[in-house]
């Protein structure tokens, strides 16, 4: 016996599944924020228990989170002003540190965490060279060895922090004829430094 389904069926089929798919009530985030889109690289960290925890960086300003006790994934409190898409999270090693993670993504938004994902605060922007016609960087990776110094790549920088994120400085690599040392990064440095991630 051979089933068919017209695109009406599926659309109908999915909003009857819909309801049974477990959502976390801590789903915070208002509608806006909360539209189906692009899923970004996940950032997966195993606990003290052994167990996986993930976080996801979305388009729409959107962080999930997957608690690794229940499996069930749920919206993290955003800025209501970050509508723009996310490209990374990073979070420290679990331990003292583990609650404090950084999020970046498009139209320079750098956000921060520091009680493991539940609230996103906005904690600088970071301004395009010039390239853009919104003015502000499109940020691809963030990565931070401690709780004050990280490092940020976007599609025209290459900066680093010293206080945690809050303040950003560009970054010149030692040696010459590399290309950001005119002011500017090409896309395929974020490959080049984050690669074995």
């Amino acid at each position: 016996m051979q089933i068919r389904f017209s695109v009406r069926h599926a659309c109908v089929f999915a909003m009857l599944v819909q309801p049974l798919i477990p959502v976390s009530p801590a789903a915070a985030q208002n509608s806006e924020h909360r539209y189906a889109g692009l899923v970004f690289d996940p950032f997966v960290r195993k606990t003290s228990s052994g167990e996986f925890e993930a976080w996801t960086a979305e388009e729409g300003g959107r962080i999930r989170y997957r608690s690794p006790s229940t499996g069930l994934w749920s919206f993290q409190t955003t800025p209501d002003e970050v509508k723009d898409t996310l490209h990374r999270i990073h979070f420290l090693p679990a331990g003292p540190d583990g609650q404090i993670g950084w999020a970046v993504g498009n139209n320079g938004w750098v956000l921060k965490t520091t009680n493991g994902g539940g609230t996103w605060s906005v904690i600088a922007r970071i301004a395009e060279l010039g390239f853009s016609p919104s003015g502000w960087e499109e940020l691809y990776d963030v990565h931070f060895l401690n709780p004050l110094e990280g490092w940020l790549i976007g599609k025209h920088t290459f900066k680093y922090s010293t206080d945690g994120g809050l303040n950003w400085w560009p970054l010149i690599p030692y040696g010459g004829g590399l290309p950001w040392l005119n002011g500017h990064t090409n896309e395929a440095l974020r490959e080049f430094v984050w690669a074995p991630r």
